[in-house]
């Protein structure tokens, strides 16, 4: 028998760009890295992009299951997500990024979210997990996000996995 383990978290910033507190989520994050001089991964494998694409229809696929609209794909969101999955794929940090990126680098953002995960598992077992996850379903299903940005990375056999959310005034 084949035992799956997957690692989850959530966050979550609603209406104006305030920062999460340091419990919810450190201040590490892509801003950091660009202060550091550190440069992510610049390509991303096709594997990756297909992973990402199959996270994003799933995710569109839980929605319309709870008769709520799809997520719209924006490049910002995108962006950010694929930058935190690398990050924590290369560095094997489990922890969310400062949401306050998302509202400085997604113009007119007015609520922000994140949904991480780890595991040896295929997009739809991915987002099969975050949606028995109170906090993440909660994320994914929340009517105030419109938007959706998905980052995937693969290190050493496990799917590093962010989800990035955001509505728009």
């Amino acid at each position: 028998m084949r035992r799956v383990v997957i690692a989850l978290a959530a966050a979550v910033c609603l209406v104006a760009p305030v920062v999460p507190s340091a419990e919810s989520a450190p201040s590490v994050g892509p801003d950091a890295l660009d202060i550091a001089g550190s440069k992510p991964r610049s390509t991303h494998t096709d594997r990756e992009r297909h992973y990402q694409r199959r996270v994003f229809h799933w995710t569109n696929v839980a929605r319309r299951n709870h008769g709520l609209p799809a997520f719209h794909r924006i490049p910002c969101l995108r962006r950010i997500a694929v930058r935190w999955s690398e990050h924590l794929a290369a560095s094997g940090d489990f922890e969310h990024q400062n949401l306050g990126i998302i509202f400085r680098r997604c113009d007119r953002s007015s609520s922000a979210g994140e949904n991480i995960a780890r595991g040896g598992i295929s997009p739809r077992q991915m987002v099969r997990f975050w949606m028995r996850s109170p906090d993440h379903r909660a994320n994914i299903l929340n009517r105030d996000f419109t938007h959706l940005g998905v980052g995937t990375a693969r290190r050493n056999g496990r799917w590093t996995g962010v989800q990035d959310f955001a509505g728009f005034s």
